[in-house]
């Protein structure tokens, strides 16, 4: 293992917190070089970029080893060139060791991080770099939910140590992974000395001297959003990213005049904008006044692309060519309104978005190739009792700034219906949502059992009926969109249950 240069009096340390794209080698390694250039302009003498940022991550199946800038020491030689003709060849460049999801504590010792200096990569012992740079450097590709762990993990280390300790940190969705940034620096006490920001890209100045760092930067450390507003951006910037790095320009999604498709075209505005945004009606002859005049509300509020598709003449036509009655005939009209919006994605382009959430899921309450169609489901990990919540939240936000409430009250305040009949309510077929999240949230987000449940004091009747359904739906769960996670425990996706099931083990 090669040696590195003795420390000196001081160093500045440029973190780099960036949001890859996977497999776009060429983009993230043109995105490091602008980071690294600005840095050095910032009069950096090290430059920490993050695990992950050149090929993007978790790259799962692809094979990224066969590419000529990745995947072996030779391989990386080359990538070092690219930082050498960049101008970048005095720049001290150390590309982050993978920890996996936060800190390791306990292995430390050996670590080994890449670095990029005067053209050449080298694997350098993390203890080793720390004693040059006055700092120990880690990398922590963590979800939202963690943070507080991550966090808590790197103060135990930088107290272990006696050492502070900088940890770069991934941003950015990649399918249902959301990285939330918020890169941390802290002292040889465990104290934060600087974060950088959350959802977004940031570079972070610091400097160490005689064991102490600091920030370069005066701007007070922010306050952690609360959890509700982390839920919000999260799902934000999961389709922000993946509309944006799978190219797909503009999203289409139904109104109902509902809560559900309501927030996720205010989460869809906030991601690429409303003129991005084709939002259709499609009442049926079921479908109340005010869910129309809330469809057109929403709407404008959010400056859409708005069009209104009756439903009538394609229902009747059907219905002329067999005699659809009872849930046959509500599906019906779902699987229309389905097929309608996979037309408009196929005749003018874009990415159609289910707007069903994790309860609906959970429970099967979701028509199967009806409004389960689509790319991508924003609210597939948040339960219904969430979804109320991150609307009021939203509409306070805009309060708060003096903006426009992007979310009709109306479709807030109104009990939830599907409408696909005359006078019907969502507790016609579930229990009321705030009995059911509760149970969802037991057994699928922490996996517990029926027996579990009840010692937790749930009624055991109302168990066996969720969980029933729950083991019914797992077919449809298994044709779903994914969306981005955002729960503290497991999503819908992560529960692999099998479909051929009796049930009779509840």
């Amino acid at each position: 293992m090669p040696d590195i240069p003795a420390s000196t009096p001081s160093c500045r340390i440029a973190v780099c917190q960036l949001n890859p794209t996977l497999g776009d080698l060429d983009g993230n390694i043109a995105k490091a070089l602008s980071f690294a250039k600005t840095a050095q302009g910032a009069g950096a003498d090290v430059v920490f970029i993050p695990n992950g940022c050149m090929a993007g991550l978790p790259y799962e199946s692809l094979a990224i080893e066969g590419h000529p800038r990745l995947g072996s020491m030779d391989a990386f030689q080359l990538l070092a060139q690219d930082f050498l003709q960049a101008g970048l060849g005095s720049l001290q460049v150390f590309l982050g060791d993978d920890n996996g999801d936060w800190p390791c504590l306990d292995c430390v010792e050996g670590v080994e991080l890449l670095r990029i200096f005067e053209g050449r990569a080298e694997l350098l012992d993390s203890m080793a770099v720390a004693r040059q740079v006055g700092a120990l450097f880690i990398s922590a590709n963590f979800r939202h939910h963690d943070y507080a762990h991550v966090l808590e993990q790197t103060a135990v280390l930088a107290r272990n140590t006696s050492m502070p300790v900088v940890l770069a940190a991934l941003v950015g969705g990649q399918d249902a992974r959301i990285f939330e940034g918020g890169s941390l620096c802290l002292s040889a006490e465990g104290e934060v000395i600087a974060k950088a920001p959350l959802f977004e890209e940031a570079l972070m100045l610091l400097e160490t001297s005689g064991g102490q760092i600091r920030s370069c930067d005066s701007t007070p450390i922010a306050d952690t959003p609360s959890p509700v507003a982390r839920m919000y951006e999260s799902c934000v910037l999961g389709l922000r990213d993946y509309v944006r790095k799978n190219n797909l320009g503009k999203v289409i999604l139904g109104l109902s005049g509902g809560i559900d498709s309501a927030l996720v075209a205010a989460m869809a505005a906030d991601a690429i904008g409303g003129e991005n945004i084709i939002g259709v009606s499609m009442p049926s002859p079921y479908s109340s006044q005010h869910s129309r005049d809330d469809a057109a509300d929403t709407a404008k509020r959010l400056g859409l692309d708005y069009r209104v598709i009756e439903l009538a003449p394609t229902f009747d036509g059907f219905k002329k060519a067999y005699v659809f009655s009872g849930l046959a005939e509500e599906n019906l009209q779902a699987r229309i309104r389905g097929t309608i919006l996979m037309g408009i994605s196929n005749a003018e382009g874009g990415l159609v978005l289910a707007t069903g959430n994790k309860s609906e899921c959970a429970v099967g309450y979701s028509t199967i190739y009806g409004d389960a169609v689509g790319g991508y489901a924003p609210l597939v990990d948040v339960l219904k009792t969430q979804v109320w919540e991150l609307a009021r939240w939203r509409n306070q936000e805009a309060i708060d700034n003096g903006h426009t409430q992007p979310i009709p009250s109306s479709s807030i305040d109104k009990p939830p219906s599907a409408e696909l009949r005359p006078g019907q309510l969502d507790t016609d077929s579930l229990p009321d949502y705030e009995l059911l999240d509760p149970v969802i949230e037991a057994y699928v987000t922490r996996n517990s059992s029926l027996r579990q449940m009840v010692k937790d004091g749930f009624d055991e009747e109302l168990l066996r009926r969720v969980i029933a359904l729950s083991l019914r739906s797992e077919w449809k769960r298994k044709q779903y969109p994914i969306g981005p996670k955002v729960c503290t425990g497991y999503s819908l996706a992560e529960r692999d249950m099998p479909v051929t099931n009796a049930g009779q083990i509840i």
